[in-house]
C-alpha cells in the first residue's frame, strides 16, 4: 500500500490518500486488503483526517466491492452540482 497525507482545500484539514494498493493474486480475497483499509483508518483518525480518498477505475470491480465494504463512496461537496469526478491531462499534451 501507498498511502500519504494531503489536505482537503474544502475543509482545510488533513486528508489520508490511499495511492495503491496492490495483493498478490495467489493471496487475494484473503482479508489483506481489508486488514491495511483498517490500518489506514486507524491513521487517518490518528492524525486527525477529515477523510480518506482514493481513486479507481470503474472497471475493477472486485475492487470497488472492497472499497464499498470498507465504507467508501462516491462523493458529492454540493448536492446540487452531483458527484465529483476524476479527469487527468499529461504534461505534455496539448
Amino acid at each position: 500500500m501507498n498511502a500519504f497525507l494531503g489536505v482537503s482545500t474544502f475543509r482545510a484539514r488533513l486528508l489520508l490518500n490511499i495511492h495503491d494498493i496492490c495483493v498478490h493474486p495467489h493471496f487475494q480475497r484473503r482479508g489483506i486488503g481489508a486488514a491495511w483499509q483498517e490500518v489506514v483508518a486507524h491513521a487517518a483518525r490518528s492524525e486527525g483526517c477529515c477523510r480518506i480518498t482514493l481513486e479507481v477505475l470503474e472497471g475493477n470491480l472486485g475492487a470497488l466491492a472492497a472499497y464499498r465494504r470498507a465504507g467508501l463512496g462516491g462523493y458529492r461537496r454540493d448536492p446540487t452540482l452531483g458527484q465529483a469526478i476524476y479527469r487527468e491531462k499529461l504534461p505534455g499534451e496539448a
